[in-house]
């Protein structure tokens, strides 16, 4: 995984909404772990700013 200085922002009403792909989402997430990213809310981070 790629790293941004900036703020990344990742939707994922798809990928929980398609269960289909819940393995992969599921990798997504402990993938994320292991390279130290966090997720919230966007309106947590949006709170933060304004």
């Amino acid at each position: 995984m790629l790293q941004d200085k900036g703020t990344p922002v990742y939707t994922i009403h798809a990928e929980v909404e398609g269960i289909v792909h819940q393995p992969l989402f599921e990798d997504l997430l402990v993938r994320a772990r292991d390279a130290g990213i966090t997720f919230c809310p966007l309106g947590e981070t949006a709170a933060g700013i304004a």
